[in-house]
C-alpha cells in the first residue's frame, strides 16, 4: 500500500494517507447494467450500502441516494444510464421563411 501526506503547499507526497491498490479485473465487464449490479453484489451486499448512504451524516449523501432510489423505482433501467444531452438548434424565424421561399422558387 501507498501513503499519500498533505503538505503545507497543498501538494501530495507518498507517507501518511493509506491508498489501497487493487488488482485487474477477473474478466471484462457485463454489458447489461443489471449484470454488473449483480456481479457486485454477489461481493458485497448492495443493500447494505445503500442503508449505510441513507443514515449518513451528510446531507448531500442521503439525498443523493435518496434521489436515485427514487428514480430508479420510477424510470427503472434506464434511469441507470447516463442522460444524452438533447441537441435543439433554433432558427430565427425569418431565416426559416427565406429558406422556405427558397425551397419552393
Amino acid at each position: 500500500m501507498q501513503r499519500i501526506s498533505n503538505l503545507e503547499d497543498g501538494l501530495r507526497v507518498p507517507s501518511e494517507i493509506v491508498v489501497a491498490k487493487h488488482s485487474p479485473g477477473e474478466g471484462p465487464l457485463p454489458a447489461d447494467p443489471a449484470d454488473f449490479a449483480e456481479e457486485i453484489h454477489q461481493r458485497v451486499d448492495l443493500f447494505e450500502i445503500w442503508q449505510e448512504l441513507l443514515k449518513s451524516k451528510d446531507e448531500k449523501i442521503k439525498q443523493r441516494a435518496v434521489e436515485k432510489l427514487t428514480e430508479m423505482r420510477y424510470k427503472g433501467a434506464s434511469a441507470l444510464e447516463e442522460e444524452r444531452p438533447q441537441i435543439v438548434i433554433d432558427i430565427d424565424s425569418a431565416v426559416a421563411r427565406r429558406a422556405a421561399q427558397g425551397a419552393t422558387e
